[in-house]
């Protein structure tokens, strides 16, 4: 098992990046928006709102369309991170 040991300025190099790479305006991401829709479910006389739970269906289109798109806004997110490790060869 490998483990990494850095300088005070190697640390400081690397937030420094991280610190430009997320500032830059291209690189601004925002979450990608979560369609709420109002499913009432009654369990032993009780009503309970999901607003989540079209999720549940993986099979269809919709779910689908959503997973890529959170997939791609989770790799766009990391893809700062890896220009900093690819920067300092980690």
């Amino acid at each position: 098992m490998k483990f990494f040991t850095f300088s005070n300025f190697q640390v400081i190099g690397m937030l420094s990046l991280f610190q430009l790479f997320s500032c830059n305006s291209k690189n601004i991401i925002e979450n990608p928006q979560t369609q709420k829709l109002n499913i009432t479910n009654n369990y032993f006389g009780v009503d309970i709102v999901d607003s989540y739970q079209w999720l549940e269906n993986i099979d269809t289109t919709k779910v689908l369309n959503w997973l890529k798109t959170q997939n791609e806004h989770t790799e766009n997110y990391f893809e700062n991170f890896r220009k900093i490790l690819i920067f300092f060869k980690i």
